[in-house]
């Protein structure tokens, strides 16, 4: 996954530096926030979801509206969380057997 992350890195910047060779630091943080919440069609799950447990929330949640989160104690929010995550990693571990399969 990392070897495929910097390939699709260095081919943006290249195109980056291609049409903006002067500030194309500029173009670095909506790479990385397009990357991180784009599903991807090895794992079917966003970076985001499968690091944090959760879908980063964007600047267009602020015009939509996103509910809050019913509030919950630290305990019950850490279990879930854990729960989740392990969840998540086991669906991203079948995803990637089935993608090596193909």
């Amino acid at each position: 996954m990392v070897e495929r992350f910097n390939h699709t890195l260095e081919r943006y910047l290249a195109k980056v530096v291609d049409n903006w060779q002067r500030d194309w630091g500029k173009h670095k943080q909506p790479f990385l926030l397009s990357y991180r919440s784009a599903v991807h069609e090895s794992t079917t799950v966003t970076p985001a979801f499968a690091n944090f447990g959760r879908e980063l929330r964007l600047p267009a949640d602020l015009i939509t509206g996103i509910p809050p989160d019913a509030p919950r104690s630290i305990t019950d929010y850490a279990n879930d969380l854990r729960n989740k995550i392990n969840d998540i990693y086991e669906h991203v571990r079948q995803s990637g057997q089935q993608c090596l399969k193909r």
